[in-house]
């Protein structure tokens, strides 16, 4: 069946409003936004011909205060060639000129809500921000809730999660020290490799030695260099005996205990293990904080839901603008000839362009 919403040369509009809507509509089905490139009007006054294209149509112009910048604003223009273009015929306006092909990327269906052509508001959603909670609630709503600290939901918790999955088990799980998660997760996972988030480990130093981190005292840096600092067994004993003997907390309970999980966090121990560099549950602990930002005891479990969800979704559309930007913005090559920074710019996201172009 032929595509309908898609233009073609000799298609036909009564207005120079629905040849406009059309082209709208067609760049947000595609992932593209769209602009006027002119309008030509003959002695009466009515449109002759007229050309619609695509946003990243043509160049920026050089800049010969651009060797001066620091932090270059990413380029928007491509010099992309898509375009329709119509004439006026008996009183209508009929495709002469379409060319479909665009040069960059095109945007996903979940963003191109951010693009100006495609930003409007429906009378639905005009009625949602009516009736939204008089607690400030945000309109964004499809975070599963998967919350409960107690040995059987943490088991549910990651049966749902390998569900989710297709029973495809990761090589590594980080988590607290939380012993019924530990457990879940030996149940469930076994083949998983279980290690403990070194931010709730230095977390717990200080909550449990606090004592010995007054003044200018070295203990933490000292702890974090047998976190991180071996990466031989031996070495890693010797600091150790070295950080007890120095303080003085041979019999400390706590240091005691995570001794005995070492394999868990001394970088000694996992520094085979597959963990793309991550060794905390850091950005989770910031989702955890920002709920905690606006709860309280006396909400309702109703509410609360409401509340936990709306964290949820403020990540979710923060990584679809961050995927947005990576797509609408070019980044500013510091060597607009250099080929390997030209393929690099593709692949990379732009944060990790800018230290790779930095570095």
């Amino acid at each position: 069946m032929e595509e309908d919403w898609k233009p073609k040369v000799d298609m036909i509009f009564d207005s120079f409003e629905d040849a406009w809507k059309f082209w709208v509509d067609y760049g947000g089905k595609v992932g593209f936004g769209v602009r006027k490139q002119y309008t030509h009007h003959n002695k009466s006054g009515s449109i002759a011909t007229c050309r619609f294209v695509c946003c990243k149509e043509g160049l920026r112009k050089p800049d010969k205060r651009d060797y001066k910048t620091i932090n270059a604003r990413p380029e928007t223009k491509t010099g992309c060639k898509a375009r329709l273009g119509l004439k006026n015929l008996c009183g209508k306006l009929i495709v002469h000129d379409f060319i479909e092909e665009h040069n960059h990327i095109l945007h996903l269906q979940e963003t191109t809500h951010m693009l100006s052509s495609q930003r409007k508001v429906s009378e639905v959603q005009c009625h949602q921000i009516d009736v939204a909670d008089d607690a400030g609630l945000q309109q964004r709503k499809t975070f599963d809730l998967m919350s409960k600290q107690v040995g059987d939901s943490f088991k549910w918790l990651f049966e749902k999660f390998l569900e989710a999955h297709k029973q495809k088990t990761p090589q590594t799980v980080f988590t607290n020290q939380d012993q019924a998660m530990m457990k879940a997760l030996a149940e469930v996972m076994p083949g998983a490799y279980h290690g403990l988030c070194t931010w709730h480990l230095m977390q717990n130093g200080i909550k449990y030695l606090g004592n010995l981190m007054k003044g200018k005292s070295h203990f933490l840096t000292d702890f974090q260099k047998c976190m991180y600092g071996y990466e031989d067994e031996e070495k890693f004993e010797e600091g150790w005996r070295t950080l007890l003997a120095k303080f003085d907390v041979e019999e400390n309970a706590w240091l005691q205990r995570m001794y005995t999980m070492k394999e868990k966090w001394a970088y000694c121990h996992m520094k085979k293990t597959f963990s793309l560099g991550m060794r905390s549950t850091q950005i989770s602990e910031s989702v955890n904080a920002e709920i905690k930002g606006f709860t309280n005891v006396n909400l309702d479990i109703i509410k609360f839901f409401k509340r936990f969800e709306d964290v949820g979704e403020e990540k979710r559309y923060n990584e679809l603008k961050c995927e947005y930007e990576a797509r609408q913005k070019i980044p500013k090559l510091k060597n607009i000839y250099s080929n390997i920074l030209k393929q690099v710019s593709e692949l990379y996201t732009p944060t990790i362009f800018d230290i790779f172009q930095k570095g």
